[in-house]
């Protein structure tokens, strides 16, 4: 599969890689933030994502997560 950049954000809930993300549990409450490192493939609703403090890569629901700081914000720093 072709490398996905997803640049206008219309796909996985608007997540792109590089993004930083909140994580939402089930009840809504904020469980850690994450870096999202690739898409579902044919999945739109799941992304994988390295955790920041862990390290750890999982996947994860992307309408799950709430954008901290797009990739695009990280760039032009």
């Amino acid at each position: 599969m072709a490398d996905f950049y997803n640049e206008e954000r219309r796909r996985y809930y608007g997540l792109r890689k590089g993004d930083i993300v909140s994580i939402k549990s089930l009840d809504g409450k904020i469980t850690s933030n994450a870096e999202v490192i690739e898409y579902g493939g044919m999945d739109n609703n799941r992304v994988y994502l390295r955790d920041l403090e862990t390290k750890k890569e999982f996947g994860y629901v992307a309408e799950w997560c709430d954008i901290v700081t797009k990739i695009e914000e990280k760039i032009e720093l």
